[in-house]
């Protein structure tokens, strides 16, 4: 696993540098994010992550996402994304051949513990980091408010107290605190390759792109790019966890409206994550 490493820890730093300004090389201006990535993408090529049909198709989908970005005309544009969130979900729930995500953990957490399997997700990893750079808000205006931290603090309680408040209620977790030998891979995968990577696509991609093509106005037009993000979060997790990912996706786009800055929900989607990987029964417990 250690030499199947160096792809995901540049993934993680095209990901950190997303900020950082263009450098001119010659007559091209590239963003230091777009070199990482191709340097991921080597890397997991020479480390057996990636076949060279799947990196063809990564950066085919790359070239078409920062293509589309570009796009002037609404019609075109909104076809073109559409195209895009249907590619990336193919990428992110690994439908596309030819990747070998690395094998961490398998077996259970604890005893009544459902089992489960870890790996370190490229795919997934790789279309967040795209749809972070292209796509997703990450504006800081709103931070300089109070009445914004105040929103955002509450956003997080009632979103902390509802998600473990319904999944101890239902019978899904108990108190299980616990720290296993893979627990600083399984933080570091989960804040870049879940919650990055979920938040870049449900909330910058599609809450995002949604809100721009209702445009201002009615507290619905405000209202339905929240509740669709939080509805397909919430299917996108399975009918087991549809309800609970539901109420867990509505706190994060909230959190993205309140700020337009993609960093709020990814913070709350892996400080939930971490809680409930940390302290509670992971993934759930067995019902008996």
């Amino acid at each position: 696993m250690n030499s199947n490493f160096l792809p995901f820890g540049l993934l993680a730093l095209a990901a950190c540098s997303v900020c950082l300004p263009s450098l001119r090389l010659g007559k091209w201006r590239l963003a230091p994010w777009q070199l990482l990535l191709v340097a991921a993408q080597a890397a997991a090529f020479a480390c057996g992550v990636l076949s060279l049909g799947a990196l063809l198709i990564l950066s085919s989908f790359a070239a078409g996402v920062v293509y589309a970005r570009g796009i002037e005309a609404p019609a075109l544009s909104s076809g073109l994304i559409c195209l895009i969130a249907l590619a990336a979900l193919a990428l992110s729930v690994h439908l596309v051949p030819g990747v070998a995500n690395p094998l961490v953990f398998a077996g259970k957490l604890h005893e009544g513990a459902r089992p489960m399997k870890f790996y370190l997700n490229f795919d997934k990893g790789f279309v967040g980091v795209l749809l972070l750079a292209v796509f997703a808000e990450r504006g800081v205006s709103a931070f300089s408010s109070a009445r914004t931290w105040v929103s955002l603090g509450l956003i997080c309680v009632l979103t902390f107290a509802a998600v473990f408040g319904l999944a101890w209620g239902s019978g899904a977790i108990r108190l299980e605190p616990k720290w296993p030998d893979f627990a600083w891979t399984f933080l570091f995968a989960n804040f870049f390759f879940v919650a990055l990577a979920e938040e870049a696509f449900f909330r910058g991609l599609l809450q995002e792109q949604l809100a721009r093509l209702l445009g201002q106005g009615s507290v619905w037009r405000l209202g339905l790019p929240i509740a669709f993000s939080a509805l397909f979060f919430g299917l996108a997790h399975g009918p087991a966890m549809a309800v609970l990912a539901s109420v867990a996706g509505l706190g994060y786009a909230l959190a993205y409206a309140s700020t337009r800055n993609i960093l709020a929900p990814t913070l709350l989607h892996f400080g939930v994550n971490a809680l409930h990987f940390g302290l509670f029964s992971y993934p759930s417990l067995l019902k008996t």
